[in-house]
């Protein structure tokens, strides 16, 4: 009398082999009852295993496909000695006994391939014999069909219809251009799908011929025809690959199969640009120029007439547009000799292109118009005017700071501070944050305080 087995997570039940020692579970095995989990190490056993579910519920659990022909085989093929839980929602077998169990679903797939061919050909035959003006003969019908299959013999077509060449494929691969192939690149707008078959591209000509049949935005301008990359993201400093190798090639076909962030890369062709300088009507190179080229600025009257302006002439135009002098703008210069109209040349001109200067009078209009530092300021109240004089102000220093020393414990409850350039309806109201040497430009300015109550509900304004 056979000796019942306890079952254990930890064996086998088809082979009764002890997945952690490998040995034979009734005889030499020695391990306790454990239970195991599988991994890339096969730490905790020995021998490599599969965990199958027995029921709808732990295939749900584990999101795979529920097999129940899985289920029909275990129950009939683990050893009759061993005691399995009825109520078992996973088993634990050897990746030895579960091949036994595909090999077995592979043979019967293999032979109702096979069925099913042999009875659509017998049709197919009939059907072509089959004579619709006369009538159909009861001995022709009771004819019985030959299905039986030698699969032996049959194995190689099989394995031929398996191996036939697959379909194309079409894999749409985005085409982006930059401005060049070094860093830092630029990418410029619009992208092309390249439709290409993975499976046929075999040389750097073919992809080539693929990418120039199509139709590029107008924006790219003049293309780099010899180099083409790929890039396996679209980060902006990711690396390129060059494609002119057929090992890259290669890389290419596998890396798009992996990935579909991969992009192909073509860059724009390099121009020699040259700038037109309207010094003299002459054309100068950038090569020529290098590092002594210069930028100048200058005012161009109504008539074409031009006047070089200095780093001093724009200066005092500068210092003259703070201090708000009448008559001066972005547009119109101070009145000073410096800008006189006598000053002007056409680009052309053979005539001395020295800017009048004066120093004397020039020296004179800065320290008249010298950017006037805040001081001091005055705060002013409704009822107190002034009501404190002379606070000095630092650098920086914003109107915040201001109320906070004029008023350390701070606005009443449910109030808060205004501060106005005036009392009036039309003075202008500053914002807490703003720095009070950037809003006034002379040395005392004058400030107003009020207090007023905190909006709580505005169903009178929306």
């Amino acid at each position: 009398m056979t000796e019942t087995l306890a079952y254990r997570p930890n064996v086998c039940p088809i082979c009764l082999v002890c997945l952690v020692c490998a040995k034979s579970y009734s005889k030499e095995c020695a391990c306790p009852y454990a239970e195991i989990y599988w991994n890339k190490r096969r730490d905790g056993y020995q021998l490599d295993f599969c965990k199958n579910p027995l029921t709808q519920a732990a295939a749900t659990i584990k999101k795979i496909k529920f097999d129940k022909e899985f289920v029909r085989w275990f129950h009939s093929n683990y050893a009759s000695n061993f005691e399995v839980p009825p109520n078992l929602n996973y088993i634990n077998i050897c990746r030895k006994c579960n091949k036994k169990y595909k090999k077995k679903v592979h043979n019967f797939k293999l032979f109702f391939f096979f069925y099913c061919k042999k009875l659509f050909n017998f049709f197919i035959i009939k059907l072509e014999n089959l004579n619709l003006q006369k009538p159909l003969i009861e001995t022709e019908l009771e004819e019985t069909i030959d299905l039986t299959i030698d699969v032996t013999s049959n194995i190689q077509e099989y394995k031929k219809i398996k191996t036939l060449p697959k379909k194309k494929v079409i894999k749409y691969i985005s085409l982006v251009c930059f401005n060049q192939f070094e860093q830092p690149r630029k990418k410029l707008d619009g992208a092309i799908p390249i439709p290409i078959d993975l499976n046929m591209l075999t040389s750097f000509e073919e992809l080539e011929k693929e990418i120039f049949s199509c139709e590029f935005p107008k924006s790219w301008k003049e293309l780099e025809l010899d180099l083409i990359c790929y890039q396996l993201s679209s980060a902006p400093k990711s690396d390129h690959f060059n494609l002119k190798t057929n090992d890259a090639i290669q890389a290419f076909i596998e890396e798009a199969k992996k990935r579909k962030t991969v992009q192909l890369c073509i860059y724009q062709k390099k121009i020699s640009k040259k700038n037109k300088l309207t010094y003299g009507g002459s054309v100068v190179n950038d090569n020529e120029l290098q590092l002594s080229k210069k930028i100048r600025g200058c005012l161009i009257s109504d008539e074409g007439q031009h006047l070089k302006l200095t780093g001093e002439m724009i200066t005092i135009w500068a210092r003259a547009i703070i201090t708000k002098i009448d008559g001066v703008d972005e547009k119109n210069p101070p009145q000073i000799p410096a800008f006189n109209k006598s000053n002007y040349r056409f680009p052309n001109s053979n005539q001395s292109d020295k800017n009048y200067k004066d120093p004397e009078i020039t020296e004179n209009f800065i320290k008249e118009n010298e950017y006037q530092k805040l001081k001091t300021i005055t705060i002013h109240t409704k009822k107190r005017s002034p009501f404190m004089s002379n606070i000095h102000v630092t650098d920086n220093m914003t109107f915040e700071e201001i109320v906070k020393f004029a008023f350390p414990n701070g606005p009443s409850i449910n109030k808060r501070f205004i501060i106005k350039s005036s009392l009036d309806e039309n003075g202008k109201q500053y914002l807490p944050n703003q720095k009070l040497d950037q809003v006034f430009f002379e040395p005392n300015a004058h400030i107003w305080i009020d207090l007023v109550d905190i909006l709580k509900n505005y169903e009178d304004l929306f």
